[in-house]
């Protein structure tokens, strides 16, 4: 039986042609070869559909800035952008317009977090916002107030690691400059003058205004007392002073059109002067006259007293 077995066994294998061993060899190669194309197939969609959604991003990104660029151009073409928004205030508080404040614009400067030439913007002071692209990265920013000169009137606390992104806006923190510290305010120059008369202190029989005593006081446009004091001059010399009162005002003598009064006591702001020209006890001649007093350099205003037609004038 053991012997049948074995002859069979033998007679089997040697019925197998020896190029059907080599054939499946063949075969079983080439399934593998096709295993693998297909695996990189799949791999090779895969990695498609990672990139694709990143160059989409990236087009929508530099879109919203106003361009597109492909992945590979975003983090070189495509910028961000930066935006900023400012107000200014007196030494003490008050509000002041750019006029009042001297100032031409508001200059920002920009340092990179990993060195190189800093980046420098400036915006129109008037607009009170600005709005500019720049190259994405970090970085730390100083912002100036500026006069037309470029001179510096004040500085707003830095920010830092401030983080400007492909085709984003970073809106930075608001910021407002304080301008003038009372000793450096600008000089304030008045003349006052009355309306329609040669002299401010010759009696009327003599062609002049007749005014006997003067009352001055000032208001900021936000409301309060201003207690400058004035210098008075005449002909380059000081003949006296006057220190402004508001609840109870200094009656000086005559003022007349060939003085000056002086003072650097008005911090940058707005202001209504009131002057009041008295004949005896009568406010016979007045004026209301508003000043916008800058932060830097000199204002000189002439002004312009009427008559009234309160009895005894």
């Amino acid at each position: 039986m053991l012997e049948k077995a074995s002859h069979m066994s033998n007679t089997i294998h040697n019925q197998i042609p020896p190029h059907r061993t080599a054939n499946t060899k063949t075969r079983l190669l080439d399934a593998l070869r096709v295993t693998w194309r297909r695996w990189r197939s799949h791999v090779g969609k895969a990695g498609t559909l990672f990139t694709g959604p990143l160059v989409l991003l990236a087009m929508v990104a530099c879109d919203g800035a106003g361009g597109t660029a492909t992945a590979a151009q975003a983090t070189s073409t495509c910028p961000g952008s930066v935006s900023l928004a400012w107000s200014i205030t007196s030494s003490s508080g008050q509000p002041l317009t750019c006029t009042q404040a001297g100032a031409t614009n508001a200059a920002l400067r920009f340092q990179s977090r990993t060195g190189g030439t800093p980046v420098f913007l400036a915006f129109p002071c008037a607009n009170s916002t600005g709005i500019s692209n720049l190259t994405p990265g970090l970085y730390d920013v100083t912002t100036e107030l500026h006069d037309a000169r470029g001179a510096r009137l004040a500085t707003a606390p830095p920010q830092t690691s401030v983080p400007v992104a492909v085709g984003r806006t970073k809106v930075l923190a608001p910021v407002t400059f304080a301008v003038g510290p009372g000793a450096g305010n600008s000089l304030v120059a008045l003349t006052l003058e009355t309306e329609g008369v040669a002299s401010n202190c010759q009696p009327s029989s003599s062609g002049g205004a007749g005014i006997t005593g003067t009352t001055i006081t000032i208001v900021r446009d936000g409301g309060g007392c201003a207690p400058a004091m004035f210098i008075r001059n005449r002909g380059g010399a000081q003949i006296g002073t006057y220190q402004v009162n508001c609840s109870s005002p200094q009656i000086a003598g005559c003022i007349e059109r060939d003085e000056t009064l002086t003072t650097t006591g008005l911090a940058p702001a707005g202001y209504t002067v009131h002057v009041r020209g008295k004949i005896g006890a009568v406010d016979c001649w007045a004026a209301d006259s508003h000043l916008d007093v800058p932060a830097s350099g000199q204002l000189q205003t002439r002004i312009v007293l009427r008559r009234q037609t309160a009895p005894g004038c």
